[in-house]
């Protein structure tokens, strides 16, 4: 039984095959994690602004209440009021920038696996033109020793065919 050899564009099928499948399983990938993402801050945000809208009604009423409570006094507690409050701004956006450049890369798993597939196809191209390389060298080895078998047997009949008209010749 012989074996067929692959023919030039077995290899590109293969190739074509693995990139589509590839592409399919990174979507995919990408597509949940893009799904969590959304989530986690759709619902951080939404507990945010419910936190921050009852903050502002207690910061209201606490203000209103001492301002009621003090009224000789109400130009220093809205004073000081106004320096606990901006106090706190300041440290709530301190914290998230702080929380923000702890975050993880978005998409990073996406991003790393796409890296590697990138490495992977790289070195199965570079494994494909090596072969590619050796087989054309092959070839080329093979056709310079049919150019040079051809060469030699046109050169010995025509060696074969001068010295013939030099016997003739010579009779």
């Amino acid at each position: 039984m012989t074996e067929s050899k692959p023919t030039f564009a077995e290899p590109l099928r293969r190739l074509a095959a693995q990139l589509t499948e590839l592409l399919h399983t990174r979507l995919h990938l990408f597509g949940v994690e893009l799904s969590l993402q959304v989530r986690a801050v759709l619902g951080s945000m939404a507990w945010a602004l419910i936190a921050a809208a009852f903050a502002t009604f207690a910061m209201v009423m606490t203000v209103v209440t001492l301002l009621m409570a003090f009224w000789e006094q109400r130009v220093w507690i809205a004073g000081g009021l106004m320096l606990l409050f901006a106090l706190i701004a300041l440290l709530a956006l301190w914290q998230v920038r702080r929380r923000l450049q702890r975050l993880d890369e978005f998409l990073g798993s996406s991003t790393r696996e796409l890296d590697l597939d990138r490495d992977a196809l790289i070195q199965q191209s570079e494994k494909f033109r090596s072969g590619l390389m050796t087989e054309l060298n092959t070839l080329d080895e093979q056709a310079q020793k049919a150019v040079k078998g051809a060469v030699m047997a046109r050169l010995g009949v025509f060696l074969l065919l001068l010295l013939r008209r030099l016997l003739r010749a010579r009779r």
